[in-house]
């Protein structure tokens, strides 16, 4: 049967099944299908192993269903490799940690897990659950005093002001709350006046305020980019003018300070969210300024080492920005200028986060001043220096020209000599090609005599070799010759052994000689050796044992 060239995707719920029941016709559908070899592929939404889907429904449908044949909700979710590494959360039933861990997530965070960690949190009301930033400070929406009670304690005072204060700290700002004792309310008011200084020194917006602030500053939008790449620019065409002014004007116009505000921020409150948001904008700025600068210097490689009316590069800006002294004055600037930032911040007020910008830009351009004039004066002595040098080498220019002359008269003569030396070469080549022609052939020569050793070398190791087989041939037809020319005695005739003539009895056996014949005592006829003719070792007498070795040593030196 011919392979089919389709296949079948079929949805689980609704089609195979209806509610807890599964449908007859579609099971005998499906059995007809595999029957004929159709691909069959199963979707459901259901939160399980495939493995343990495709048991189910191999029982079910009474055929074998392979687990890479169902594809449920989480199944599309192994191809997302980029999550794999992060902290999610995963909601589902039943084994939704155990199903994500196989997918392949490694940190897992279960709704079960948060409930039990926040017990506090609403996971059903998403519309009406406030939002907390994770901060120290605790932040109330909204406080109402019902009244007060004639003769209040003097804690009962405070906590009133509390309140107050906390309440007209709000966005929605305080409706006018009704008290029934005028004397407590003066005495409320005079409390609060008494305090104004105390406020003064602390934010005059809400926390929530400053972050959403702070947020919306942080966040990588297209003004971030152009402005920072407007910055950049600036700062580019400053170093190569050598110009502090158009570096300052790049400093105001950088909104790098942004991302670092929601860093330090963001850590201050514990805003996750925030600080990671910042730290990942500020390395995506100055990854752009490096490209800015990498774009603008490689438009300048076509202007010359010189640009406009500046010195050689590196300018000394560019010189300045890596000195290990500016960084520790640039440090000790930051300290005050961070507290005016975060005043600045906290208080709304953006001019003064300007003037603290420039402040330190001005700074930087006194120092630069004072060490320009440092410089020029260095610059003059240098002069002075270098005038007297100048005297002294026109004098040594009129010696070098006179040993100059010198030289060329002395050049001519070694010219002569040379050329003279390239006759000489040329014969010394010659004679060189004559050599390498009669080395080529006595190498030649010597080849074809290795060649003829080696074949003769083979020759007589080959008739070597013949001439072994014949001497163990010639061995071996003696051996024959011997044992059909040996005489073999009889036990009747011999009365004693031919070796030590002791007569024998019952005791004292006879034995023959497999290689002689002759009769022997068991004890002159001891040794055993394979001769030729024999399977397995014989016994000989001790002559026939020597002469047998010394045949051997013969044949095999």
């Amino acid at each position: 049967m011919k392979t089919p060239n389709f296949a079948c995707f079929f949805d689980i719920d609704g089609v195979i099944t209806q509610g807890p029941n599964f449908i007859t016709v579609a099971k005998q559908a499906i059995q007809t299908l595999i029957q004929l070899k159709v691909p069959v592929v199963f979707v459901s939404n259901t939160c399980m192993l495939e493995s343990d889907k495709a048991k189910q429904l191999s029982a079910v449908l009474g055929v074998t269903i392979q687990p890479d044949q169902v594809v449920l909700a989480q199944t599309p979710m192994r191809t997302l490799t980029d999550f794999h590494n992060k902290h999610v959360l995963v909601s589902g039933q039943d084994k939704a940690e155990d199903i994500g861990q196989m997918i392949g997530f490694k940190s897992i965070t279960t709704i079960e897990k948060v409930c039990e960690a926040f017990p506090e949190l609403d996971m059903v009301d998403h519309m009406h659950r406030v939002r907390l930033n994770g901060s120290q400070i605790c932040i109330v929406p909204a406080t109402v005093v019902m009244g007060i009670h004639d003769h209040a304690p003097s804690n009962t005072l405070n906590t009133a002001v509390t309140t107050i204060e906390s309440a007209s700290n709000l966005d929605d700002g305080c409706q006018t709350i009704p008290f029934e004792d005028s004397a407590l309310k003066s005495r409320i008011h005079n409390y609060i006046d008494t305090s104004k200084f105390k406020k003064s020194v602390r934010a005059r917006l809400m926390v929530h305020q400053v972050v959403a602030g702070i947020r919306a500053a942080t966040e990588l939008s297209f003004d971030f980019i152009v402005l920072l790449s407007l910055a950049s620019m600036l700062a580019g065409f400053g170093l190569l003018e050598n110009s502090s002014i158009i570096i300052v004007a790049s400093m105001l116009v950088s909104p790098l300070m942004n991302p670092i505000m929601g860093i330090v921020f963001g850590l201050s409150v514990r805003e996750h969210l925030l600080w990671q948001r910042g730290i990942r904008n500020e390395l995506i700025g100055l990854f752009l300024c490096i490209l800015w600068g990498f774009v603008i210097g490689l438009c300048t490689t076509h202007a010359e080492t010189r640009w406009g009316s500046s010195t050689s590069f590196p300018t000394s800006e560019m010189k300045a920005r890596g000195d290990l002294k500016r960084l520790w004055v640039g440090v000790l600037i930051a300290l005050p200028s961070g507290a005016g930032v975060a005043l600045s911040v906290l208080g709304g007020n953006t001019g003064s986060l300007v003037g603290v910008a420039i402040s330190g830009a001005i700074e930087q351009i006194n120092k630069e001043i004072h060490e320009l004039s440092g410089t020029n004066d260095t610059l003059n002595r240098m002069m002075s220096k270098l005038n007297t040098e100048k005297t002294s080498i026109e004098t040594d220019l009129r010696v070098e020209k006179e040993f100059h002359q010198r030289l060329q008269e002395a050049l001519a003569n070694e010219k002569e000599k040379v050329s003279t030396l390239h006759f000489d070469i040329h014969e010394l080549n010659s004679i060189e090609q004559e050599y390498d022609s009669y080395k080529k052939e006595m190498i030649k020569k010597q080849n074809d005599l290795e060649k003829r050793f080696h074949e003769q070398e083979e020759t007589v190791r080959e008739l070597g070799l013949k001439l072994e087989g014949y001497i163990k041939r010639e061995d071996e037809f003696r051996e024959k010759d011997v044992l059909q020319t040996s005489t073999w005695m009889k036990d009747e005739d011999v009365k004693e052994c031919c070796q030590c003539k002791k007569d024998f009895n019952a005791l004292r056996r006879k034995h023959h000689c497999r290689k002689c014949g002759q009769i022997f005592c068991e004890a002159c006829v001891c040794t055993k050796l394979t001769l030729v003719g024999s399977n397995k070792p014989v016994r000989v007498c001790d002559m026939c044992c020597t002469r047998v070795l010394a045949q051997c040593v013969v044949n095999n030196p």
